[in-house]
């Protein structure tokens, strides 16, 4: 039997559980590494997460890793409100859950939905390309507005002619209308449903919510004639609501080829002593319904959004390991001030962990949450998880300063040293009285 613990604060190195033997001082919680969490990182609402399995004076090792979540902490820090979810492409294992400002890790995470507005274009480039209604040479030319009967749709920018990777590259919403006019509103929700939108990711965290696919049926079959509806679907707006926590799903499954997997919080239970009672293991959801050449031609234009001149993260491209991503900007109706947000991995090739940045009320998702990501990723490359080659000459290099440091304290000491015996030798030299 797990048992929540009420009003927990979120400085977050950890989502973590509040279970009778941990509140009773007799279990601990522990980051991935093994390392003990400090009540003050302990977060609410993983009840389901365990299914009774926990006994008395067992300890609980989530996926979380505390060095991650910092990261991602401070990367946030300064923005009003925020969200950032990170997790690992080949095991859906979360390593970080932040929500900013602090309270629980999951208000913003998977308790809250938001419009993914352009973030949602991989749903509409599968469906195009999957059924056969669009191709990578196909070129449209973006006037930068788009007449639907008596409204005139805006564009961020005219971006001329292009091709489907340059407009997954620039983010032109021209294009993606045009492909989402072609699938209609059905089948942009059927590959919406596949990537694991409109349900909850079966975390099992209290609390999480389903989010919202539009279809046919919820307008009660009005997407048929209008049109504006299906349009505003194929770029993450209108009715599309989505969590931090699908999102990051979504993009660590188009990383790793197109295997949804269930994210999972807690790594296994042990006894003191580390002798493991259970383990978990990642559980496979589904694969994606899409081609492995359909996969590819999105991480190729999604890699040119961040490195390419041009491309919406391009700001965001200089880093410890090439990254691909999506940008997205919503500007609510009712106020100034857009979300902004990023879904990307990294590194490009080779995909190791996949990360969503939400930004509320930031401005634009190049601008403000694609940097953040970079920051989250460098740090993640650099000092939690580098390289071998990395790894050693980050140790080398802190070696190096080590010494340099104990080198010019001994100069330092050896100068305090020579004028202490100075000032001694003057004072035996001065006459007496």
């Amino acid at each position: 039997m797990v048992r929540r613990r009420n009003a927990c604060a979120l400085a977050l190195a950890a989502v973590a559980l509040c279970a009778r033997s941990a509140a009773a001082g007799r279990g601990a919680i522990r980051d991935r590494d093994g390392k003990r969490l400090a009540p003050s990182h302990v977060v609410t609402g993983v009840d389901h997460a365990l299914d009774g399995e926990l006994g008395a004076g067992e300890d609980v090792v989530l996926t979380i890793d505390r060095d991650v979540q910092k990261l991602a902490e401070k990367a946030v820090r300064g923005h009003t409100a925020a969200a950032v979810a990170v997790v690992e492409v080949e095991t859906g294992r979360l390593l970080a859950l932040v929500s900013s400002p602090s309270g629980d890790a999951v208000d913003r995470t998977l308790a809250k939905t938001y419009r993914p507005a352009s973030t949602f274009k991989l749903v509409t480039a599968v469906a195009a390309l999957e059924n056969g209604l669009a191709s990578t040479d196909e070129e449209m030319t973006c006037t930068g507005t788009r007449q639907v009967g008596d409204h005139v749709l805006r564009d961020m920018e005219v971006h001329g002619t292009i091709d489907l990777l340059a407009a997954l590259e620039r983010s032109c919403n021209v294009y993606f209308w045009a492909l989402g006019e072609r699938a209609g509103i059905d089948r942009l929700a059927q590959v919406a449903r596949d990537f694991g939108f409109g349900a909850r990711t079966g975390v099992g965290i209290d609390g999480e919510l389903a989010g919202q696919v539009p279809d046919q049926r919820l307008y009660n079959g009005d997407a048929n004639h209008n049109l504006e509806l299906t349009l505003n679907t194929a770029v993450g707006l209108g009715d599309v609501q989505v969590t931090v926590l699908q999102l990051a799903m979504a993009y660590a499954a188009l990383a790793n080829g197109g295997r949804l997997y269930v994210p999972q919080v807690v790594r296994r239970i042990q006894r003191p002593g580390a002798e493991v009672v259970a383990e978990r293991h990642p559980v496979l959801r589904r694969h994606i319904a899409a081609s492995p050449a359909t996969l590819t031609i999105l991480r190729r234009g999604m890699t040119r959004a961040v490195n390419a001149r041009g491309g919406t993260a391009f700001t965001a491209r200089r880093g410890a390991v090439k990254m691909g991503g999506k940008t997205g900007t919503f500007e609510p109706p009712d106020r100034d001030e857009a979300d902004a947000l990023f879904a990307g991995w990294a590194p490009s090739e080779h995909p190791e962990i996949a990360v969503v940045v939400l930004i509320e009320r930031g401005g634009v998702g190049g601008a403000v949450a694609a940097p953040v990501a970079r920051d989250i990723i460098d740090g993640y490359f650099t000092r939690v998880h580098p390289p071998p080659h990395k790894a050693r000459a980050h140790r080398d290099k802190k070696k190096s300063e080590k010494t340099a440091q104990k080198t010019a304290t001994k100069k330092t000491e050896k100068k305090k040293d020579a004028h202490r015996k100075a000032r001694a030798h003057q004072d035996r030299k001065r006459p007496r009285r």
